[in-house]
């Protein structure tokens, strides 16, 4: 990489670590045959003034599910396991509860691309100096019930990783935590990678922040899919890797290509959120730099992101150390490969047309109007003076028609003064029709996914409405939960939720007795079993017990 383009990236993103109040970051970019750039911003520890450099180290959280992938992959290239074969061949003990009775045997393969249906996180002792504690996933998995049947639609699953992690320990006779150390980043040459760190490396740990204060972050339970500690040079040497079809991982360069392949293409309900085996394909805003890989990461404070463009063999790493990552990470990724790309390889993105504003017509309101339960609340979009609106727990917003089908939207100060806020830039909405169902979709920074169905009346028996009231939780030693309300609402009985890893949710149930209800809705958490057992509530493995 040139100098003069160096220093523009420095300056990019020195400029934007400050706007977007990043405590702290650390960037890689492999371009060619290995590392090009690597440059530490703002601290890894405010209180001691000691900078975020290129030798700090980061958890990656679920980038650590490209690692575990990889690892499933070198069983699989060896023949010692069959990707398309069920997961009972394997650990024959597990099992799920389904409510889908045609449903068929979940797969290796559905547990690497997320469409096994599974709950997606137990919440219990979400923090854990165990390193095994992750395959109590087996026994938990007996007791809880499938959201989905196997191959319907990419529906996120912590808990599927973790029984690849059980998979890889049965097949290596290992522990889960030394055999990727040894066989998966020794083999890469990470040396400053790990899951459990010794002392030496743990010194080098970025403290975590939130909105600008150091917090505390443990270990988290489940290792395999989030477990690992990085720093930017070692994920270059992963990057490299990965570009190199594998080169320094496996022994048959077609196994990383399969890495690539995209599962279950064309299901409507995926949008264009493209599953492969770990990696996600597809980055908008580089659809013209060719095939685009990626993964994410966050733990509560630490977000973490990997794109790569095998055409030019091209990579970035973003570490962060602080909440705020999350969404930087990805827009500023998308900036910097678009100047690479356009700096070497005269390569410049096609205007995306499909964002152009059109006239609103009868028959797009009609389409598009509706009622649609989301897991933060109702949103409902109307016509009103000729303008399409849409109230969302947020606010009221102007839905304008893009040439693509799709709503950008601009937010109704007071309910009158349009305002055309940065934030809204990112997201738009659309309401499509599948399998004769109703859904209300998102697209944030380009990726679409399914957020709501549309409302339809709710069972909500006496017997739940009687047991409307505030609980608090009772099996979580490290308690990240603020507020937990069962109530009646309009619409039927829902839970309201305040903090933690599950943010501020408005969870709407469908009861199917007087003991068991099912979340309405679509993405994370929908699906998922609600219990009611005497005074407690049981959810994502957490009992709340009643206190008023």
């Amino acid at each position: 990489m040139k100098k003069e383009l160096a220093a523009k990236i420095s300056s990019i993103l020195s400029e934007a670590v400050k706007k977007n109040k990043i405590t702290g970051a650390s960037v890689s970019i492999v371009s060619g045959d290995g590392p090009a750039y690597s440059e530490g911003f703002g601290f890894a520890d405010v209180k001691n003034s000691v900078p975020a450099g290129t030798d700090t180290i980061f958890k990656i959280g679920s980038i650590t599910k490209v690692f575990t992938a990889s690892a499933l992959m070198l069983f699989a290239e060896a023949g010692k396991v069959n990707i398309d074969g069920p997961v009972t061949d394997y650990i024959p003990e597990f099992s799920v509860k389904s409510r889908f009775p045609d449903a068929r045997p979940i797969t290796v393969r559905d547990l690497l691309c997320h469409h096994s249906g599974l709950p997606c996180d137990d919440m219990r002792n979400y923090f854990s100096d165990d390193p095994s504690a992750f395959k109590n996933c087996v026994d938990y998995l007996k007791e809880a019930y499938a959201p989905y049947p196997p191959g319907k639609m990419f529906y996120y699953s912590n808990l599927g990783y973790d029984l690849l992690g059980v998979i890889i320990e049965r097949l290596s006779g290992m522990p889960f935590y030394k055999y990727m150390e040894e066989a998966v980043l020794g083999r890469l040459g990470m040396k400053s990678s790990g899951i459990v760190l010794d002392e030496q490396l743990k010194k080098r740990v970025s403290k975590p922040y939130a909105s600008g204060k150091e917090q505390v972050e443990r270990l988290m339970k489940d290792i395999p899919p989030g477990g690992i500690f990085s720093n930017a040079p070692d994920m270059a040497l992963f990057m490299n890797a990965a570009l190199s079809n594998g080169t320094g991982l496996f022994n048959n360069q077609d196994t990383a290509g399969k890495m690539f392949n995209v599962q279950y293409p064309g299901n409507p309900y995926d949008f264009n959120y493209n599953s492969c085996l770990g990696w996600f394909s597809g980055k908008p805003g580089l659809d013209h730099a060719g095939p685009v890989y990626w993964h994410d990461g966050g733990t509560p404070n630490f977000f973490s992101l990997v794109v790569l463009v095998p055409k030019y063999r091209l990579g970035i790493t973003l570490l962060t150390n602080c909440a705020a990552g999350a969404l930087f990470n990805h827009t500023i990724s998308v900036e910097i490969l678009s100047l690479i790309l356009e700096s070497e390889y005269s390569l410049k993105p096609e205007p995306d047309a499909g964002r152009n504003s059109i006239p609103l017509t009868s028959s797009m309101a009609e389409k598009t109007s509706g009622r649609f339960m989301t897991l933060s609340g109702i949103t409902e979009i109307r016509r009103s003076s000729g303008r399409l609106l849409a109230r969302l727990p947020q606010g009221t917003f102007i839905m304008t028609p893009n040439a693509d089908g799709w709503f950008s939207l601009a937010f109704l100060l007071f309910g009158i003064f349009p305002l055309k806020l940065k934030q809204l830039s990112i997201l738009r909405l659309g309401v499509v029709c599948i399998n004769n169902e109703r859904i209300l979709a998102v697209e944030q920074v380009g990726f679409r996914s399914a957020t709501g169905k549309e409302f339809r009346p709710l069972n909500s028996p006496a017997e739940w409405e009687k047991l409307s009231g505030a609980y608090s939780c009772v099996n979580d030693p490290s308690p990240r939960i603020a507020a937990f309300v069962l109530k009646r609402s309009p619409e039927g009985m829902v839970i309201l939720i305040e903090g933690g890893k599950m943010g501020k949710l408005k969870l709407y149930l469908d009861a199917l007795s007087s003991v068991e209800a099912v979340i309405i809705g679509m993405g994370r958490y929908s699906g998922e079993t609600v219990k009611a057992q005497g005074e407690s509530i049981f959810i994502l493995g957490l009992e709340f017990r009643k206190t008023v």
